[in-house]
C-alpha cells in the first residue's frame, strides 16, 4: 500500500521486440537497461568472426583455423563488415629485430 492506496504493480516482456515493461498505477512504462556500447561492439565482431571461421580461403579454397588463416595456401585473413578481407601484410614486423645479445657482440 502507498499512502493508502493498493499498488498493482505487473511486469512482463514483449515476445516480438524482447523489451521489459511495467504496468503500475494505470501506465504502462518501459524498463530501459542501460547498455554498454563497447561490449554489444565486442561482441558484434566476435559473432562476424566466429560466421567468418565457417568460411573457406578466397585464394584456394581451404579451410580457415581459428586465427583466420588458411590451413593449405596459409593466407591470413580479417573480418571487416561481415566479409572477410586478405589481411594486409606489414614488412616492417616481418623484418629482423635485433636483440640486445646481437649489439653486445658486435661492439
Amino acid at each position: 500500500m502507498v499512502q493508502g492506496r493498493d499498488v498493482d504493480e505487473l511486469g512482463f516482456r514483449c515476445e516480438s521486440c524482447n523489451r521489459e515493461f511495467r504496468f503500475r498505477e494505470g501506465r504502462l512504462k518501459e524498463l530501459k537497461i542501460e547498455r554498454d556500447p563497447v561490449a554489444e561492439r565486442i561482441a558484434m565482431h566476435k559473432a562476424e568472426v566466429d560466421v567468418a571461421r565457417n568460411r573457406r580461403c578466397l585464394r584456394c579454397g581451404g579451410p580457415l583455423d581459428d586465427f583466420l588463416t588458411c590451413e593449405w595456401c596459409h593466407e591470413r585473413y580479417s573480418v571487416e563488415s561481415g566479409e572477410l578481407v586478405p589481411r594486409i601484410v606489414d614488412w616492417l614486423s616481418q623484418q629482423h629485430k635485433s636483440k640486445m645479445s646481437e649489439f653486445y657482440v658486435s661492439a
